[in-house]
C-alpha cells in the first residue's frame, strides 16, 4: 500500500484463500501475536493504519475466520458467514486464540465507516485517510479517499483512473 499513514483502511474480502491468517499480516502491519491500535506508531514500519474494516469472507474459506480478530470492524454479512468451530479449531491449532475474536459488527458499510472514522477523531471521508482494498493478495487496483487522491497526483510508480471493481463503500 503505497500510504505511510492510512486512518481506515477498507478490505473488501479476507480469507483462508487470501492469506493463512485471512489477511496478510504483512500488508496490514497486525501481527499474529497482537498489535495495538493507540494512535502513536513509533513501533510500527510504514504503513501505519489506524482502523481496519473487513467487509466480507470469500466462499473458499468455509467459514474458517481465523484472523477475523485482526479487523477493529466487520460487516454483519462476514460475521453471519463465520464457522465458529472451524476457527475455534483452527485457532487453537495455531496457538492464537485472540484471532478469534469478532470485532464490532455494523449492518451497512456506512455505519462501520462513520464509526471508524469516529473512532479516529475524524468526521470526514473526504478530510480522513482511507484505503480501499479487494484483499490483501490483490493490491494492484485500490480505492482512495480524497485526501490521499491528492497526495497520490504526481507520483510516478501510481496510475490514476479507472472505477474501483468493487464499487463504493463509503458513497
Amino acid at each position: 500500500i503505497p500510504f505511510e499513514s492510512i486512518d481506515l483502511l477498507i478490505v473488501d474480502r479476507m480469507g483462508k484463500n487470501v492469506s493463512g491468517t485471512v489477511m496478510d499480516t504483512n500488508v496490514i502491519g497486525r501481527g499474529v501475536h497482537g498489535y495495538s491500535t493507540l494512535t502513536g506508531r513509533d513501533h510500527l514500519a510504514p504503513p501505519y493504519i489506524k482502523r481496519l474494516y473487513a467487509r466480507s469472507l470469500t466462499p473458499e474459506t468455509h467459514g474458517n475466520a481465523i484472523g477475523v480478530g485482526l479487523a477493529d470492524f466487520i460487516h454483519r454479512r462476514l460475521a453471519a458467514a463465520i464457522d465458529h468451530e472451524a476457527m475455534r479449531v483452527n485457532t487453537l491449532t495455531s496457538l492464537t486464540p485472540h484471532q478469534a475474536k469478532v470485532p464490532m459488527t455494523f449492518d451497512s458499510d456506512r455505519e462501520a465507516v462513520e464509526a471508524a472514522l469516529q473512532s479516529v477523531g475524524q468526521s470526514s471521508v473526504r478530510e480522513a485517510r482511507v484505503v480501499q482494498i479487494a484483499d490483501t493478495l490483490h493490491l494492484e487496483t485500490l480505492r482512495v479517499s480524497e485526501a490521499l487522491w491528492e497526495e497520490s497526483a504526481g507520483r510516478p510508480h501510481l496510475e490514476r483512473g479507472g472505477a474501483y471493481p468493487e464499487g463504493p463503500a463509503w458513497d
